[in-house]
């Protein structure tokens, strides 16, 4: 019990300094290919209508943008994982744009601590091909 409490401290006082370096690793392995724009636009639509493409398609791009931010969400520390971690079911049919909105909401909030330290954190998630750096 001494031993982790003087390591819960030590995490407090000294906090752990390589985790741009473990999130970097866990999101460039198996990067989404063009797939990956789906995904992104279903966070943030650059002017394609997730509402109008077929069920088949945004259930396949809310599927990827989460297991995207999972991938983050488990590389961050503890201290930096949002809360507010949506469930998502088999059945993404159901209420897709309730589920789409959970997503986004999670997106902003673990691309917010990410802002400073990883600024090119879309291209790290979604591959983006043929995107230039903002």
């Amino acid at each position: 019990m001494l031993a982790d409490a003087a390591h819960a401290r030590a995490i407090e006082v000294e906090p752990d300094r390589d985790w741009v370096h473990r999130v970097v690793s866990a999101l460039v392995v198996d990067r989404p290919g063009a797939n990956g724009w789906d995904a992104y636009t279903a966070l943030k639509p650059l002017g394609g209508d997730f509402r109008a493409w077929d069920s088949a398609r945004q259930m396949s791009a809310l599927r990827l943008a989460y297991d995207r931010l999972a991938i983050l969400h488990d590389a961050l520390p503890v201290s930096l994982r949002s809360a507010d971690q949506p469930q998502l079911t088999e059945n993404l049919s159901v209420e897709a744009e309730r589920r789409r909105t959970g997503i986004q909401s999670w997106y902003h909030s673990l691309s917010h601590v990410c802002t400073d330290e990883l600024p090119d954190l879309d291209l790290l998630l979604f591959g983006l091909p043929g995107a230039t750096k903002w």
